[in-house]
């Protein structure tokens, strides 16, 4: 029963390969929330990104109807939403391998998506600017004066890594203008889409040694000079226990292919995967800092050869940690809750394991704190493995809050459980992505025609925002005034204010160009009437006096 457990585990990492929310101290508060399907094709919400005046976020979706012979017609698709949640701009780009594009980058000026086809340059505005073949892979990111792009040696079919190459997978680095400067081997980059983190001007990755001396963080700094420092990790009690083929003799595979994602805090690293979540500390020695899976195995196993009564026994919970982030003092991890009981009752039926998605939140010692349920934050329902599946596997860190990127599977995982004979259809899903907003709104109220453009929409207690002003043509900027939701009036200064402790409303009033007076020119006016009246006055003294001499004369 143990191996059948474990069975939806790996089935999880296979699939991946293809209202306020005020529960703690931070406020929570949605800001986008989108859900998008196609009923001809499967659709993932692969991955999100910050950009100038909202997010775009990169959608994946492949024909339902497989065929082993037919082109998979693999379609990405480019969405720009603004920070209200409006689609702005959609740009698609076919693929013609099996893979599509993962990762997304931004120089503030354009967004780069790269793939298995090349990289593609695309405006803020969602047009192509220039693209390059030559530039290819799983992911880039910025490094100093280079871009950084991991690809691998793939078989001319694209559907596998060439077993030729003694090493699979490769590092480049490219200027700005995208010519290669150099690149660096490796024999095995952890996670199907390879994780890239760049923290304090460095590149840090994992690797596993061919030689067997273990799992290797390699540091990469900005002058391209290269150390690796080689993992201390304890084996458990668990280690006879084969999970995803870990080999309880070989450390290199004790963390196997399955991580997600990776955070630096100061000399401490934290690795997000569903067998927990790792700690690697500033000696390098790797240890669990949530419940992990196996110490679920050992619970299993320990009920199996007992004598108790299966079904009056506590559930067996699990929570399967898939994408990680740190923001405000919290840590912020997106999963999916198991509880494995309905699975040991039923040996034959390993995939009813309930569960549902969720985001937890962690203090900065991984003290639990709060959840967001997913299910039914979504609507999706929350069954069995075979019935539905929920997956947040990729979580994004906004400037004023994060995203939750995944997709919803309607019909569960009852195709992995088949022959695979083509043609093979594929589940309905549907992807979506969630912002969730840290902090106290931000709004704008306007009188006129213009618009007041803040630098976040939510804030928390000091942060520093930024407006910009942005009047129609022919009309001006008269009055601005930035306020408390309870109407006390905040200080501003060039431009940027403090955040309060409460919701704020920026103010501002836009009246017509053509109707304010040139202050020269009133001033002109003025003086003109003043003449006048002066010239008046003195003319009417000038009568007076003569009137009065004719008189006396």
């Amino acid at each position: 029963m143990k191996k059948k457990f474990l069975l939806f585990i790996a089935l999880i990492l296979g699939f991946l390969c293809i209202a306020p929310i005020n529960s703690f101290a931070l406020e929570y508060n949605e800001s986008i929330k989108k859900i998008w399907n196609n009923n001809n094709a499967v659709t993932l919400g692969l991955n999100s990104l910050e950009v100038n005046g909202g997010v775009v976020v990169l959608d994946i979706r492949q024909n339902r109807m497989v065929n082993s012979n037919a082109d998979f017609n693999m379609i990405n698709t480019l969405i720009k939403y603004d920070n209200n949640g409006t689609e702005i701009w959609r740009y698609e780009m076919k693929n013609s391998t099996l893979y599509g594009a993962y990762g997304l980058m931004s120089d503030g000026q354009y967004i780069y998506v790269i793939s298995f086809d090349g990289l593609k340059k695309i405006s803020n505005d969602g047009k192509l600017v220039e693209e390059k073949a030559n530039v290819r892979g799983y992911n880039i990111k910025e490094l100093g004066n280079y871009y950084v792009v991991i690809d691998a040696n793939y078989k001319a079919n694209g559907d596998d890594i060439d077993a030729t190459k003694e090493n699979p997978f490769t590092v480049f680095f490219y200027d700005k203008n995208f010519n290669l400067v150099s690149s660096m081997e490796d024999v095995n980059l952890y996670n199907v889409y390879p994780e890239l983190l760049v923290d304090d001007n460095k590149l840090y990755y994992l690797i596993s040694s061919p030689e067997g001396e273990g799992t290797k963080l390699v540091t990469i700094d900005d002058s391209l000079k290269r150390t690796e420092q080689i993992l201390t990790i304890p084996m458990s009690s668990q280690e006879s226990v084969p999970i995803l083929g870990f080999s309880e003799n070989d450390q290199s595979f004790i963390m196997g292919q399955s991580f997600m994602q990776m955070v630096k805090i100061g000399n401490t690293f934290y690795i997000s995967s569903p067998l927990g979540i790792y700690k690697i500390d500033s000696n390098y020695t790797v240890s669990f800092v949530t419940e992990n899976l196996y110490d679920i195995v050992t619970k299993i196993n320990d009920l199996q050869n007992s004598d108790v009564d299966l079904s009056l026994v506590p559930d067996l919970k699990y929570f399967a940690p898939l994408g990680i982030i740190y923001k405000n003092n919290k840590f912020i991890v997106s999963g999916v809750n198991l509880s494995a009981k309905a699975a040991i009752l039923n040996e034959d039926s390993p995939l009813n394991v309930k569960e549902y998605a969720s985001v937890r939140i962690y203090d900065s010692n991984f003290n639990y704190e709060s959840e967001i349920n997913l299910n039914g934050y979504f609507g999706f329902r929350s069954e069995t493995l075979n019935t539905s599946v929920t997956l947040p596997f990729r979580l994004v860190s906004f400037s004023d809050g994060f995203g939750v990127c995944g997709f919803n599977v309607n019909n569960g995982m009852d195709f992995y459980m088949n022959e695979l004979d083509y043609p093979l259809t594929l589940p309905d899903a549907s992807a979506f992505m969630i912002k969730l907003s840290v902090g106290k709104k931000i709004e704008t109220k306007i009188v006129g025609n213009g618009r007041i453009v803040p630098s976040k929409t939510y804030g928390t207690v000091s942060d520093k925002v930024t407006y910009t002003i942005e009047p129609e043509e022919g009309y001006t900027l008269v009055k601005l005034r930035v306020v408390t939701k309870s109407g006390v009036e905040v200080k501003v200064v060039n431009g940027t204010f403090e955040m309060p402790d409460e919701e704020v409303i920026i103010e501002a009033k836009f009246v017509p160009t053509s109707s304010i007076q040139n202050p020269q020119t009133s001033a002109t006016i003025f003086v003109f009437i003043l003449l006048i009246s002066l010239v008046g006055i003195s003319s009417f003294l000038v009568y007076k006096q003569i009137s009065s001499a004719k008189k006396k004369a």
